[in-house]
């Protein structure tokens, strides 16, 4: 079973203030507890960007502050 970011982080506002870096772990934590098949999040043994993003959509950790989270979630791993 999936880890859940709420189990790592569980307050929206302590996410949204971790650095970049911290967030990143933090999803690499999520996405690497993902099974190869288990949902459209990893298929073929790679991450599925969009597949994660709509289960989040389907089932939100943090329902009052999601949209903010998945744009701090995004901008985590679109480092420039």
């Amino acid at each position: 079973m999936p880890i859940l970011i709420t189990s790592l982080v569980p307050d929206a506002a302590t996410l949204l203030e971790l650095e970049v870096e911290e967030l990143a772990g933090v999803l690499l934590t999520v996405l690497n507890s993902y099974r190869d098949g288990e949902s459209e999040v990893m298929q073929r043994r790679q991450i599925n960007q969009a597949g994660f993003f709509r289960r989040l959509e389907r089932n939100p950790q943090y329902p009052s502050r999601q949209e903010e989270v998945n744009r701090a979630l995004i901008g985590s791993v679109h480092l420039r």
